[in-house]
């Protein structure tokens, strides 16, 4: 399964998840149907997270929405905000 399809089904599958609330419910949907129609997965992931982790420090985020932010952080390391900039970073000349 690629990559998109992995991360695709696994946003569906939160989505059947009845105890998330509903702001975390309309996150979560959008990010999926973003990913559907074709949009940068990184840039819809990163924006996810940061959604999710602003929930998280406001406390309003379910344990289910904190279960799929841990998932979403451990599957896609490389959507962290320091991963996104890695590419600005000068490489070391021997």
């Amino acid at each position: 399964m690629n990559r998109k399809k992995s991360v695709f089904s696994f946003l569906n599958q939160v989505l059947d998840d009845q105890s998330l609330n509903p702001q975390e419910y309309t996150v979560i949907k959008k990010c999926a149907d973003e990913i559907e129609q074709g949009t940068d997965i990184n840039r819809a992931l990163l924006t996810l997270k940061a959604t999710l982790s602003a929930l998280s420090v406001k406390q309003e985020l379910s344990p289910s929405g904190l279960s799929c932010l841990s998932e979403i952080s451990r599957r896609e390391p490389s959507t962290s905000v320091s991963s996104m900039w890695n590419f600005m970073m000068k490489k070391k000349k021997d």
